[in-house]
């Protein structure tokens, strides 16, 4: 299985992929950040900003637009379970 199998199936289409939380066949995470970067070359996935990713997903209409909001909160606010930062200020 290559990593973008192994990312669409784990991660999914238009959800947040963190590079430091991807763990492929026991490779060093030099050489996932490598291949990361070679996928978004070949416009597989799409870099958000340093280490965080996404598959785009394609319909008939084109392509859907993703929702920076989800990545925000997987990077910041919560993953899953764990809760780890909070909103503030004027958030809506």
């Amino acid at each position: 299985m290559s990593l973008f199998n192994f990312l669409t199936k784990t991660y999914g289409y238009n959800k947040p992929i963190l590079a430091n939380d991807v763990e492929y066949e026991n490779r060093p995470k030099q050489q996932i950040y490598k291949e990361l970067s070679e996928l978004c070359k070949a416009k597989k996935i799409v870099r958000l900003e340093r280490g965080v990713y996404f598959i785009p997903k394609k319909t008939k209409l084109g392509t859907l637009i993703f929702n920076t909001l989800t990545a925000i909160e997987k990077k910041y606010i919560c993953d899953n379970e764990e809760v780890f930062g909070y909103y503030s200020g004027d958030y809506m």
